[in-house]
């Protein structure tokens, strides 16, 4: 069992049982001797770290996100990728919570490939976050985007600044690459937009406090799989805070979909962070809360990667080459030691990127420590297989009926044809657009290795 701690509550009995049992294993972000600590920096018109005020509502949300994320962590994943995961979180309005209680743990669920079981109990009002001087505006920003440092999240950014927006980046510091990233390019977009986009950093992660109040177990898992609900409740947060009735999670649609390319790439073995489904039930879920009642959508729902990266102008340039893709950033790239080069080039995100590159003239070889579409036959199997993964994905994409096409597209989950009416950019009531997409991608994509 992992709680959510909010201070003494004597009145709880259950709450209280759980803390001090040695067989729960407690959360605290907000104790001085916290185990877990968030922080906020803002860059951009204001800078330098930075207090949110929250509702109550939404303050509760975002620290289940916080605990989710970090049990995710602590719960070791077995070879079926199934885990069991229980919490037990107080909350001001208990009732409302666990009349919704179903709804969240499917969504959970769906997300992580786990099995999620949530008490609620009655909590407390808790203190915000911070104890800085710097607070958000409200009524300043026209949309909050979510910002990874990568390529979609980038071309998302530009959109929405080009439309006219005034936009609040907002990204989650995993890493020091994405971390720099991030940093980087948001400092290109403000040397041209000026004071029409800010960006806040965020980081969740163990404190570095000697001796809190309530020690964690060490960490057994890193792959994450919470990572997008804490994102988008941070991007929810954030959003609720400015006024902002406009939360942008641009991640193009093929990605969205991540149909599995193969047996081997089934069930929680292939992610679900921007799942038109999840994202679907993640928007229902936050307005029927009224945690957030303004739009959640992804304007890249029915795009794939290259699609991205036509009629670029050339001031976009050096800040899609100064994103990252690469799953393997922190691990193989690093431990390669070659000076900035920041991509392996043999993971499936790096192909991607890669491919969409070359489709708009802007492929340089040595951006990746591996060349998969030049010297494939020169890397070892292990290198070799995702990129083998992928032509037979997209040679198969190549030869389907529309009724194959339709059931790749919901290969990864069943989701409402006309989901892109809440979700999306248009209303469609049929999986076509989905299909076109894939096609274009895998035409595209096997003319660039001549394997057309």
């Amino acid at each position: 069992m992992f709680v959510r701690y909010v201070g003494r509550l004597p009145e709880n009995r259950q709450y209280t049982a759980a803390i001090r049992s040695s067989r729960c294993v407690v959360i605290d972000s907000l104790s001085k001797q916290r185990n877990v600590s968030a922080k906020f920096q803002i860059l951009g018109s204001k800078e330098g770290p930075l207090e949110i005020l929250w509702r109550t509502i939404t303050r509760d949300f975002f620290d289940l996100a916080v605990l989710v994320y970090i049990t995710d962590e602590l719960v070791f994943r077995p070879p079926t990728w199934h885990r069991k995961v229980n919490l037990h979180v107080p909350v001001l309005q208990s009732e409302h919570w666990i009349n919704s209680s179903r709804s969240i743990e499917n969504l959970l669920s769906f997300l992580t490939g786990d099995r999620f079981r949530i008490e609620w109990s009655l909590g407390r009002l808790v203190a915000s976050l911070g104890s800085h001087n710097l607070r958000l505006s409200k009524s300043r920003y026209d949309s909050v985007c979510l910002f990874s440092g990568g390529m979609d999240s980038l071309m998302g950014a530009i959109g929405l600044l080009e439309e006219g927006r005034r936009v609040l980046l907002v990204g989650h510091r995993t890493d020091g690459q994405a971390s720099a990233a991030q940093h980087e390019i948001f400092r290109g977009l403000q040397k041209r937009f000026k004071n029409e986009v800010d960006l806040i950093q965020c980081s969740v992660a163990r404190s570095r406090i000697s001796n809190p109040k309530f020690s964690l177990p060490d960490k057994v898992e890193r792959d994450h799989r919470s990572r997008s609900f804490l994102f988008l409740a941070l991007g929810v947060a954030v959003a609720d805070a400015t006024g902002t009735d406009d939360l942008v999670l641009a991640e193009n649609g093929h990605i969205a979909l991540n149909p599995p390319l193969s047996p081997s790439r089934m069930g929680s073995l292939t992610t679900r962070t921007a799942h038109p489904r999840y994202l679907l039930e993640f928007a229902r879920f936050v307005q029927s809360m009224n945690i957030f009642n303004g739009k959640v959508r992804n304007p890249f729902l029915y795009h794939n990667k290259n699609d991205l990266l036509t009629n670029l102008q050339d001031w976009y340039v050096p800040l899609l080459k100064r994103s990252i893709s690469c799953a393997h950033g922190t691990t193989s790239v690093r431990w390669a030691g070659v000076a900035n080069v920041k991509h392996c080039g043999h993971c499936v995100p790096c192909i991607y990127r890669r491919a969409a590159m070359l489709q708009a003239g802007l492929d340089n070889p040595e951006d990746y420590i591996d060349d998969t579409f030049r010297n494939l036959n020169e890397l070892s199997r292990a290198r070799q297989r995702d990129m083998l993964t992928l032509i037979r994905f997209a040679k198969r994409v190549c030869r389907s009926n529309p009724t194959q096409l339709q059931s790749i597209v919901v290969s990864h989950g069943a989701f409402p044809a006309d989901c892109g009416r809440t979700v999306g950019p248009i209303k469609s009531h049929n999986y076509v657009p989905w299909g076109d997409m894939l096609v274009r991608w895998a035409k595209q994509f096997l003319r660039l290795l001549q394997l057309d």
